[in-house]
């Protein structure tokens, strides 16, 4: 499970796989999926996945404010 969504993770969060809004909204709905499945602070995994989880949220917050504009 970890390493499937550390995978998840890296390939979403990546801000050159989307280019127009419909792509960005697609993206924000992966990563929304993945974060909620994620463990939270204080679970067992979730100091290995802590930065992971950091970027992805960052990059969900960049794309909202892409689709919102």
């Amino acid at each position: 499970m970890e390493e499937t969504l550390i995978l998840k993770l890296r390939v979403s969060a990546d801000p050159k796989n989307a280019k127009t809004i419909n792509e960005l909204i697609k993206q924000n709905k992966q990563l929304a999926k993945v974060i909620k499945e994620a463990p939270r602070e204080g679970e067992k995994g979730y100091e290995d996945l802590r930065e992971t989880l950091e970027a992805a949220k960052k990059q969900y917050a960049k794309n909202r404010e892409e689709i919102n504009r």
